[in-house]
């Protein structure tokens, strides 16, 4: 299981490392109780609440079932409190049942 370090280089923290989050649960049970459960991305979730300048991307397998799991991962991201802005969705090839989360620089996605 990745886990999670915050180096210290000039003053600046690192961003975390991008997390796999494989066999993503069904949308209807994709909560917030789901996000933070899933400690990686429970850690995402801790750098993107304390630094506003960061955003998140999340890549997914696109079409009907992937855009419908990760649109539910945002939904939850954003009862959690984190701004839906700040989440951008990209559809990737690549199993139906994992997406990418990415911690970027450059806090709310510009359309």
């Amino acid at each position: 299981m990745p886990y999670f370090s915050i180096l210290f280089f000039s003053g600046l923290a690192a961003l975390p490392e991008p997390v796999a989050w494989r066999a993503v649960p069904e949308p209807e049970a994709l909560r917030a109780e789901a996000v933070l459960a899933h400690s990686p991305v429970r850690g995402l979730m801790q750098a993107l609440l304390s630094r506003p300048e960061l955003s998140l991307s999340i890549g997914h397998a696109g079409g009907d079932a992937g855009t419908t799991r990760a649109e539910a991962l945002r939904a939850a991201l954003v009862a959690l409190g984190l701004p839906s802005a700040r989440v951008v969705l990209l559809p990737q090839p690549q199993d139906i049942d994992v997406l990418l989360l990415a911690i970027n620089p450059g806090g709310e996605q510009k359309p």
